[in-house]
């Protein structure tokens, strides 16, 4: 589980909705947990909830947000990259 969750996070998902949704289609996760899908969202919810106690947190939780481990360089991009002329 805890694989799926990193590999949710490094595919950009950093709501708890995504991260769960992007586990949930992984190969075998539905029909593992088909007699009960609640079980699998508990599953994850409660794996994203735990890591904060682990002796090496992989990643770290603010609510139901869990922060970009891999921020880009300059937190404020400029969405229009032509360069504006120097008065």
């Amino acid at each position: 589980m805890r694989a799926w969750i990193l590999d949710a996070l490094k595919n950009g998902h950093y709501h708890r909705d995504a991260i769960y949704k992007h586990v949930s289609l992984q190969p075998g996760m539905l029909e593992e947990h088909e007699e009960l899908k609640s079980t699998l969202r508990s599953t994850v919810v409660t794996s994203l909830g735990k890591e904060k106690n682990a002796r090496v947190p992989l990643f770290e939780q603010d609510d139901e947000h869990y922060p970009n481990p891999n921020p880009s360089p300059n937190p404020n991009p400029d969405p229009d990259p032509t360069p504006t002329p120097n008065p």
